[in-house]
C-alpha cells in the first residue's frame, strides 16, 4: 500500500486524481483523446492503490431510458486503466465488450490488477 498518496475518483463527472496525504499536491489522471470514457461519467468508478501503479475502473452502465450515451448496440461498458503514481502517464488499460462490463471493481498489489467483471450474455435492451 502507498502511504504518500491517495487515489481518488468522482464517477459522476468522470475524473480521478492521484492526491497526496498531505493535499499539497494533485494530479488528475487523464484519458487519450478519443477514448469513450474520456468525457462524461463513468471514470473513477472504482480505485486501487499499491506503490507506484494506480488502477482506474471506468463504468457505464446503459439502458434505453437512462440517456447515457453508448457506443450503438452496446448497454453495459466498462473499462480498467493503470497509471503511474509519480507522472500520471497512461500505463494500459483493457475495455470490455458489450456482454461483460468492467470498471466496478479493482484491485492491485505487487502481483498484478485484478477487476470484477459482470456478465449481460445476450443483452438486448429489453
Amino acid at each position: 500500500m502507498d502511504k504518500g498518496h491517495l487515489a481518488v475518483g468522482f464517477p459522476d463527472i468522470g475524473r480521478a486524481f492521484i492526491v497526496s496525504v498531505d493535499l499539497s499536491e494533485a494530479i488528475e489522471l487523464r484519458l487519450q483523446r478519443g477514448d469513450v470514457f474520456a468525457s462524461g461519467p463513468g471514470f473513477g468508478r472504482s480505485v486501487a492503490l499499491d506503490d507506484d501503479i494506480v488502477a482506474i475502473g471506468a463504468a457505464r452502465i446503459g439502458s434505453h431510458g437512462t440517456g447515457v450515451e453508448q457506443p450503438a448496440g452496446v448497454f453495459h461498458t466498462g473499462a480498467v486503466y493503470t497509471f503511474d503514481v509519480s507522472s500520471g502517464a497512461l500505463l494500459w488499460h483493457v475495455q470490455s465488450d458489450k456482454e461483460r462490463a468492467f470498471g466496478h471493481s479493482v484491485f492491485i498489489n505487487a502481483d498484478g490488477v485484478s477487476f470484477g467483471i459482470f456478465e449481460a450474455p445476450e443483452l438486448d435492451g429489453r
